[in-house]
């Protein structure tokens, strides 16, 4: 007898029960599909294999009550230990796959499972979160190893399964399943649910359900409330659950998700917002239209995010937002879709919802009026094992205060206002406050910390830490940043940053600010999480210039300074400058200064090794205005995102950029809404830029902002030549007035007088004394007359418009003609098939040397060999033909400048096979 057919429930009816019934009703159908591998599984099959389990689990000595742990990514082998545990009774807590060992030791401390199903990379951590609480615990893997569950069903294996029947237990004594979750004090507590509340939500949930939606995408972790429902759920409908291994909430696999959605066409999902804003980014790749009802959960759903989201979707598909708590088995909110846009909807059936003062604790019953949501029905029992926070969650009267802010208006919609509770939703995860204090508090150098959760786009909130360090210790933001991800899962990480406080702010009753730190902490820097006045950047200043005095540094001795762009790194820079200590980078030993613009409000991704970030600081200081920096970035591994996000946060006016990033940013730009028309002037500098990501790049900029291609070296002290003042696009400009330039035949020395001819650039004016401790190169440097020698290639036209061609050790040299590399890989550049192309001399003992195009192919493009030659053949003379082949990379190697690496890959070329 089914409990959801009849609408009630029979005595002792458990949740174990409902699952084997639904099982077994389809036994021929494909039940379960695991997206990633392809594996499909029947009704009838994991009905089995679930038995077999379970028989196992009695044999191995597990009864009724005791609590099993199941934790792995969602694959088909998870449902199979979810469904053997029901059926005998056992007490399921989820635990997140990607959890560490301290946080598996605190759920393992308050559960105290007898067994726990795992990944087997995971196996270690369980074990030792279980030795140290002296825990008996018998660990099961899903995927490989000694403690494969497949194993582990073969030793306990039993031959009555005909026979089998789900367990019978005093259903008021025994939880089907704890779930981890936080209360108003935001530490870890786990909710224990009744067979009888569990069943009621049940029936609440697919008494409307349409058995016409047979598939169903799950990417919820069997951590959160939803993955106890699907499985069943599903099975009510004698549907379809659509699972992958492959895909997680904290690194998005879209690639993989959007090719499930195109592949299985799914019927219904449940979806962050956060989510949602990422495949909107690939609306062009996922067709959408196959769902008839989404349910968006988690984290507010932002209005303008829903209304495009709908353009994707079918117009019979349903968008259910839905409000509501893990304790609360989920929603006790129903949205009224055509009546109350951006409410959370009207009170489900079963559930009654009272409006308190969140001071008084009076009741609201006035419309618009904010106020605490109480909430009473089918929900959780107890906090396992812990008494005291369940009487601390519930009224006198068994209202379950939700710590949650919202308002109703005149017709009884509701709308989510905001929380009191310090819990931090960071992707629709819940991060604890107080169990990252717990771990930022090991550091010997913290006194206090609080740790607040701050509004981030997309993602909803990120953690950012206030802390008071001791007296007399040091300790920097990344040294924190470090120390919680070394000890907490992905999630916990300190997105927000952290900000460095003399005192945290307390009540007269001794309890934290945690709103006024909110406040401070929105002000922080993404990447650094610090922000610092001039005065308080001086005064730090003069304070290490004071310390670097008493440890005995004179005038004249040599520091280094080596880190991210932090805040910290401008501190012993002006230390240094103020005590007449020269710093040290690479190995230039600089005189005389070149006069730069000032500037108001910069931002300067420039490392610490740059000519630029030389400059940078005092420019900026000149004016009085913002330096913006941040240690989130670096030349190697670019995070695109983070720099358009800050651009479009503190709208800096001006910016460098290396030409490496420029594709990074118009790609990011094809895929998210960025706004950069604040910058007023861009310089781009570093490397050659191809004019079609120019074009494109300069579509993203407003009319007003000037985009200078100036040509430098870090010897001659940065720009040689002035492109504001240029008259032919894409110039390098004209000298600057305190240079004087030449143009020399590269193989002869002789000077080119003629325009259009190119030759070696060679320089005089202020720049660089020597190679600090190397006077043979310094020696070799230079020319008779004082003339550096640039190693680089650039003609001039009439106007002395100078023109840059190559660098002079990138020069080919075939059957005595000059091939420029940049030429060559130009032409190649226009295949649409070609991300990234870089042209080298490959040595002939003939011919002297061949080009070789080293090539990355777009994503998805097989152009070939022969096609690169081909087109390189029609649009270039012979001697520029590709005589050397064709080779295919994954990835070009660059600098920190974003530079290729032509050396490195002249080498994989001389090695590889070409085509």
């Amino acid at each position: 007898m089914s409990v959801t057919e009849q609408s009630v429930l029979p005595p002792n009816y458990n949740f174990g029960q409902l699952a084997f019934e639904r099982l077994g009703r389809y036994k021929d159908r494909i039940f379960l599909i695991d997206a990633a591998t392809g594996e499909e599984e029947s009704y009838g099959s994991v009905l089995n294999r679930s038995i077999r389990l379970a028989q196992a689990l009695r044999a191995f000595g597990l009864s009724p009550g005791d609590v099993v742990a199941i934790s792995g990514p969602n694959r088909i082998d998870v449902c199979i230990s979810f469904f053997a545990s029901l059926f005998n009774g056992l007490q399921i807590i989820g635990v997140d796959p990607y959890s560490k060992y301290d946080e598996v030791r605190g759920i393992f401390d308050l559960t105290k499972p007898k067994l726990a199903f795992c990944q087997n990379e995971s196996y270690d951590t369980y074990a030792r979160a279980a030795v140290s609480l002296n825990l008996d615990v018998k660990i099961v893997t899903f995927d490989e190893g000694d403690h494969k569950m497949s194993k582990f069903s073969q030793k306990y294996e039993s031959l009555e399964q005909e026979d089998f029947k789900v367990a019978e237990y005093d259903v008021e004594k025994i939880y089907p399943f704890l779930i981890s979750t936080s209360g108003s004090s935001g530490k870890l507590k786990i909710a224990a649910f009744k067979n009888k509340s569990m069943l009621l939500k049940d029936w609440l949930i697919n008494k409307y359900q349409d058995k016409s939606m047979t598939k169903t995408l799950l990417l919820s972790p069997v951590h959160w409330i939803a993955f106890y429902f699907f499985p069943t759920g599903v099975a009510f409908l004698g549907g379809t659950l659509i699972l992958t291994s492959k895909f997680n909430n904290y690194s998005l696999n879209m690639d993989h998700l959007v090719e499930v959605i195109n592949k299985y066409r799914p019927q219904i999902a449940l979806f962050t917002p956060s989510l949602i804003t990422y495949l909107l980014v690939r609306k062009e790749e996922v067709d959408m239209t196959s769902f008839r009802r989404i349910i968006v959960g988690g984290c507010k759903f932002l209005k303008e995010v829903r209304q495009e989201f709908k353009k994707l979707l079918a117009e019979d598909c349903l968008v259910m937002d839905l409000y509501g708590q893990t304790e609360m088995i989920g929603p006790f909110f129903g949205p009224r879709p055509l009546f109350s846009a951006g409410s959370v909807g009207v009170p489900l059936d079963g559930y009654t919802v009272e409006l308190v003062d969140p001071d008084t604790g009076v009741e609201i019953t006035e419309a618009n009026v904010t106020g605490e949501i109480y909430v009473k029905g089918p929900g959780f029992s107890e906090y396992y094992n812990d008494p005291e926070e369940t009487k601390n969650s519930f009224t006198e009267d068994g209202f379950f205060k939700t710590g949650d802010l919202l308002y109703r208006d005149e017709r009884n919609n509701y709308f989510f206002v905001d929380r009191i509770k310090t819990l931090i939703k960071y992707r629709c995860t819940h991060i604890y406050p107080i169990e990252i204090e717990e771990v930022i508090r090991e550091h010997p150098a913290v006194a206090e910390v609080c740790v607040v959760g701050i509004n981030a786009p997309f993602v909803g909130e990120v953690p950012a830490a206030c802390v008071v360090r001791r007296e007399g210790y040091d300790v920097t933001a990344q040294e924190i940043k470090d120390l919680v991800a070394s000890k907490l899962s992905e999630n916990k990480e300190l997105r927000g940053g952290v900000l460095f406080l003399d005192t945290l702010p307390y009540t007269s009753t001794g309890k934290i600010l945690r709103n006024k730190l909110m406040n401070m902490a929105m002000q922080i820097d993404a990447a650094t999480g610090e922000e610092e006045s001039y005065g308080s950047v001086l005064n730090r200043s003069i304070r290490l210039a004071q310390a670097l005095r008493a440890f005995g540094l004179s005038p004249g001795d040599v520091v280094a300074i080596s880190g991210p762009n932090h805040i910290d790194i401008c501190i012993p820079f002006f230390a240094a400058l103020f005590n007449g200590l020269p710093i040290t980078r690479d190995k230039i030993k600089i005189k005389g200064v070149l006069r730069y613009r000032v500037i108001t409000k910069s931002l300067v991704l420039s490392p610490n090794h740059w000519m630029s970030f030389s400059f940078a600081p005092t420019l900026v200081a000149a004016r009085g205005g913002l330096l913006l920096l941040t240690s989130k970035y670096n030349n190697y591994n670019f995070n695109v995102t983070h720099v358009t996000e800050l651009i479009k946060k503190y709208r800096p006016v001006t910016a460098l950029f290396c030409p490496s990033l420029i594709p990074s940013i118009v790609l990011e730009a094809q895929k998210n809404e960025i706004d950069m028309t604040s910058l007023r002037r861009v310089t781009i500098a570093g490397s050659k830029l191809f004019d079609d990501v120019f074009q494109e790049f300069k579509k993203l900029l407003g009319d007003n902002c000037h985009v200078l291609e100036p040509y430098g070296l870090t010897e001659m002290i940065g720009a040689v030549f002035d492109p504001s003042s240029l008259r032919t696009s894409r110039s390098c400009g004209v000298p600057i007035d305190i240079y004087t330039v030449k143009l020399v035949d590269p193989d002869t020395g002789v000077e080119i007088k003629e325009a259009n001819v190119t030759g070696e650039l060679l320089v005089k004016g202020p720049c660089f004394s020597e190679y600090y401790n190397d006077p043979e190169e310094t020696a070799k440097a230079f020319t008779e007359d004082g003339f550096f020698k640039s190693g680089d290639l650039l003609y001039r036209d009439e106007d002395y418009n100078y023109f840059f061609v190559d660098r002079l050790k990138t020069l080919i040299k075939y059957r005595g003609t000059h091939i420029y590399p940049l030429q060559v890989e130009e032409v190649i550049r226009e295949h649409p098939g070609v991300a990234d192309v870089c042209v080298v001399g490959i040595d002939d003992p003939v011919e002297l040397q061949k080009s070789a195009a080293c090539v990355v192919r777009h994503k998805g493009s097989d152009v070939t060999a022969q096609e690169i030659k081909d087109l390189v053949a029609s649009k270039l003379s012979e001697n520029k033909k590709l005589w050397g082949g064709v080779l295919f990379f994954d990835k070009l190697p660059y600098t920190s400048t974003g530079k290729v690496l032509r050396g490195k890959v002249k080498e994989m070329a001389m090695t590889a096979e070409r085509e």
